[in-house]
């Protein structure tokens, strides 16, 4: 008999969805699976929409997921589940007869998975492929060490950072890179760290904290300009400030603008500018601008990036097969090699933060990441360049006084 499979991206998408729910239909269509894709996630349970699946339709090496993906909340206002969306969610499954449920989600949206497994787990079995390029999934105790999405977000931003060193140098300046990255540091890591940048204005910060200080971050900014000029004889920096961040008297969050879960939007492209603006009027230094958001979820996946999607196919296929429900991908890293597996959604969908990690990933008093981040990833990304690989030799000066 057939088995009808409802694949699902859900929240923000990243670069490699295409590749998981391909490899995941060419594993099972051979073995009578039949697959669909709900049109922008969640959203299919009000538009009562779902688009044939195969793999002939879905390029891999095109980012996100060919049905669309959305955010989309079960719950009301209060954080009480809402019985209407749930009877829509049933509705929708028992009129497409789906026998299984996969969705590629991140903490919120995995939890949803989560809830539908709960409630409606006597309709589907429910399944989940973890998503997300900011990598805050597994909790403290770290269930999965990286998430789909995170090797392509952080490749394509080093590569963009690395590009703009020729601005940098050539112009005298500090690069300000405003990126995506919500609550955690550990984009903001990687890209300081595999992008070579200078400092890392990090976020993670408790709740009572003001801010950082305009005044501390402009003398971050001198002391990286005095190092680079000492080495290099420029006068450049790069400085890495993530959304998750927070300024004194800065604000970047909207006011009006809120998803589905209660986030207000952060603009990281408005939080640089702002610095900028500041550090110019204040301090009288001029500064330059980068934004790294969108790049990290539309680009082209990396050939990596592609294999993790492709091995959470195999591992999730499995779980199907052998019908254990509520499960989710997870990736562990072991004498620098990385496997594939699976874990209880409700494990895996818990947020881990970098400071979460047992040793230091940031130097704190001097907005620096240490090196506990490259060998953690090291299998991951490999060792980074030196920045001699990239940037021009120290030129001999010479006065005409």
């Amino acid at each position: 008999m057939v088995k009808n499979v409802l694949c699902l991206a859900l929240g923000g998408h990243i670069c490699n969805q295409n590749a998981s729910f391909r490899r995941l239909i060419d594993i099972l269509e051979p073995k009578e699976y039949k697959f669909f894709g709900g049109k922008d996630g969640f959203k299919c349970f009000e538009t009562r929409t779902a688009y044939e699946l195969e793999v002939n339709n879905i390029p891999k090496d095109f980012a996100g997921f060919v049905a669309g993906s959305g955010r989309y909340s079960l719950k009301d206002k209060q954080g009480n589940i809402d019985p209407e969306k749930m009877q829509k969610a049933r509705d929708f499954i028992k009129k497409g007869k789906f026998d299984a449920i996969v969705g590629s989600g991140g903490d919120d949206h995995s939890m949803q998975m989560h809830i539908l497994s709960k409630e409606l787990g006597n309709l589907a079995d429910f399944y989940v492929i973890n998503k997300t390029m900011d990598n805050d999934l597994g909790g403290k105790k770290a269930y999965t060490d990286f998430t789909n999405g995170f090797h392509s977000a952080v490749s394509h931003g080093v590569e963009m950072i690395h590009q703009h060193y020729s601005g940098a140098w050539t112009n005298d300046l500090p690069y300000l890179v405003g990126h995506f990255g919500r609550e955690s540091n550990w984009v903001g890591i990687a890209l300081t760290y595999w992008g070579l940048a200078d400092k890392f204005i990090y976020g993670e910060l408790p709740e009572n904290h003001p801010g950082h200080s305009i005044e501390k971050i402009y003398e971050t900014i001198i002391n990286a300009q005095d190092k680079n000029e000492k080495e290099f004889g420029r006068r450049f920096a790069m400085v890495v400030v993530p959304e998750g961040t927070r300024i004194s008297g800065f604000e970047h969050a909207s006011k009006d603008l809120v998803d589905e879960h209660g986030h207000h939007k952060l603009q990281p492209e408005l939080l640089v500018s702002q610095l900028k603006t500041e550090l110019q009027k204040k301090y009288n230094l001029k500064t330059q601008t980068l934004g790294i958001t969108y790049e990290m979820r539309n680009f082209r996946p990396t050939m990596r990036d592609n294999g993790f999607g492709e091995l959470s196919a195999i591992m999730i296929s499995g779980e199907i097969k052998d019908g254990n429900s509520g499960t989710e991908t997870v990736f562990k890293i072991q004498d620098n090699k990385i496997y594939g597996g699976t874990d209880k959604i409700e494990n895996v969908a818990q947020k881990r933060f970098a400071n979460d990690y047992d040793k230091p990933l940031i130097d704190k008093e001097n907005f620096e990441v240490t090196d506990e981040i490259g060998k953690y990833y090291h299998a991951l990304f490999g060792n980074r360049k030196k920045r001699q690989d990239i940037l021009p030799k120290k030129l001999k000066s010479i006065s005409f006084d």
